[in-house]
């Protein structure tokens, strides 16, 4: 009790120099005392001494430490004596939320919204759902809001109820919205599509067009005019006279029905390099999907031209009197395969996938497919991919028609065309005075045929030091010609000559160079011995 008394009788001070604070007893008032901190000596005096600041009960923040303090003595309560058992209060129940259905919730709303995004945007050009019918729209939003409805009712099991509601009302809300937004939706339903009459030649078999009967000839011709509007179909009919020809040609309209605005160029492109038509040739939109084109100065007729257009639709109703034809462009077509498996020569559908593309109507697309097929080995569908390099080598751009030669010299098999089609376009081109591609004499040149050795010799005459080589590869085949023009030939053109008889001559080759040796000196006399020495170690 007595150190205790003596601590509360301690003064407290506190260091003039490091604010030290201790605690002396009062003998040291007015005394010289010495800071253990920082050595600093000082006097005790009240500039040093820290009070305490003195407050009563009330006025204190501090209102917790008042409840010490007692007003008024209390007295002792009796305890209360219940003659009723004592019965604790049941514990409150915590309520917890399971991370699993707190996902599958967030996974229902995200859903919903991510859905209702794509019906709401996904019709706009070049977008997921551009060209998709109503049909398949109701399917995504009513399975996306059937799938939303089992996991909200997963995700609230004692609230299941509302759970349902809340996914109900997610369902109806993405089943509105393609009667809303209808952007990118075809004019034609599916089902109206599948009720065309096919033209002759058609994917879904050979029948030749259906034609209306001649009652409803009339009532067909003012439908199709007032959907089609038809005006400058007529007008341009008009330009071909009475009979509807001009030596043979006419103008052709071609109706086209769900195409997407960027494919219409690619059509029209294809329309006119495989029907010939001229620069007349004109498209009109129909909006919201639908165009018109017109091919002038066109000779194949109506039925071939719908067997045409089923590379990038399914051809319907031929309208005689109109000059035209209708088709529903299938726009799935115009999609290019994944680029991973279009150049990886080990996945199964990489001879697949390039075969389609060889059906593109965009020449560029099918000339790309030619490329990567003229590097590999023909395993699949050789006869239908040699047909589509076939028809590619058509082309008039001769970068493409050099891509499909190429790759023809892969694929192409003896009997199949190949050979026949190659030197008639290459005399063709001769005749048009064009350059030719070397991939055509490259092919013509395997083929040892004298037929085309007769060809690439003109190309050899026009310049012997581009053509030399490709024109010796035909070997023997080439010696009768070579002998025969042989004395009509200048200075340069003999030595190119001695060198290729050289290379493929013999006997017939070995009796003009030696005639030639006798006049000979320089360096048309080693040239000769030259092409002499090779021709006997040859025989």
């Amino acid at each position: 009790m007595e150190g205790s008394r003596n601590e509360e009788e301690k003064i407290s001070i506190r260091c003039p120099r490091c604010a030290q604070r201790f605690r002396v007893t009062p003998e040291f008032e007015g005394k010289m005392v010495e800071c253990g901190s920082c050595d600093e000596r000082f006097r005790v005096t009240e500039e040093v001494i820290v009070r305490a600041r003195k407050f009563y009960p009330g006025e204190h923040k501090d209102t917790a430490n008042l409840q010490r303090f007692n007003r008024v003595p209390t007295r002792t309560a009796a305890p209360i004596v219940s003659s009723e058992p004592f019965v604790a209060a049941p514990p409150r129940e915590l309520v917890t939320f399971s991370p699993l259905r707190l996902m599958l919730g967030i996974g229902a709303v995200a859903g919903v919204l991510i859905v209702a995004a794509i019906l709401g945007f996904g019709g706009a050009p070049g977008q997921v759902l551009d060209g998709a019918p109503m049909d398949k729209r109701l399917v995504l939003a009513g399975f996306s809001g059937f799938l939303a409805c089992l996991l909200l009712v997963a995700a609230n099991p004692r609230a299941r109820i509302k759970g349902l509601i809340g996914g109900l009302l997610c369902l109806a809300a993405l089943m509105s919205i393609p009667f809303f937004v209808k952007t990118g939706l075809p004019t034609v339903a599916a089902s109206d599509a599948a009720a065309l009459p096919q033209a002759e030649g058609s994917q879904d078999g050979g029948e030749k067009p259906t034609e209306a009967p001649a009652d409803d000839v009339s009532d067909l011709v003012a439908q199709v005019r007032a959907e089609m509007r038809s005006g400058p179909l007529e007008e341009a009919i008009e330009l071909y006279g009475e009979t509807g020809k001009i030596d043979g040609r006419t103008v052709v309209g071609v109706w086209l029905r769900d195409v997407r605005d960027f494919n219409k160029d690619l059509i029209m492109r294809y329309l006119v390099r495989v029907t010939g038509a001229d620069d007349r040739s004109w498209s009109y939109p129909r909006p919201p999907s639908d165009c018109l084109i017109l091919l002038h100065g066109v000779t194949p007729e109506l039925s071939e031209i719908a067997g045409l257009c089923e590379r990038f639709g399914t051809p319907g109703r031929i309208i005689e009197d109109l000059h035209a034809v209708e088709v529903k462009v299938d726009n799935q077509r115009f999609l290019q395969g994944p680029e991973e498996k279009l150049t990886d020569t080990s996945d199964p559908s990489f001879y697949e996938l390039n075969r389609r593309e060889l059906d593109s109507i965009d020449v560029n697309r099918a000339a790309a497919a030619a490329k990567r097929l003229a590097a590999v080995e023909p395993k699949l569908f050789r006869s239908d991919i040699t047909q589509r390099l076939q028809e590619l080598a058509k082309s008039p751009d001769p970068t493409h028609r050099e891509a499909a030669v190429r790759a023809l010299q892969v694929w192409s098999e003896e009997g199949d065309g190949s050979l026949v089609l190659v030197r008639d376009l290459m005399e063709e081109m001769l005749q048009d005075k064009r350059p030719i591609p070397r991939a055509m004499v490259q092919f013509l040149s395997r083929s040892k045929d004298a037929e085309s050795a007769a060809l690439v010799q003109r190309l050899w005459q026009d310049d012997p030091g581009e053509w030399e080589n490709l024109f010796g590869d035909f070997g023997p085949v080439i010696e009768a010609d070579l002998v025969a023009a042989y004395p009509e030939l200048t200075l340069k053109w003999r030595l190119s000559a001695i060198r290729l008889l050289g290379r493929t001559g013999g006997q017939k080759s070995l009796e003009l160079l030696s005639r030639e040796r006798a006049a000979a000196d320089g360096e048309m006399a080693s040239l000769i011995e030259q092409a002499m020495k090779a021709i006997g170690e040859r025989n």
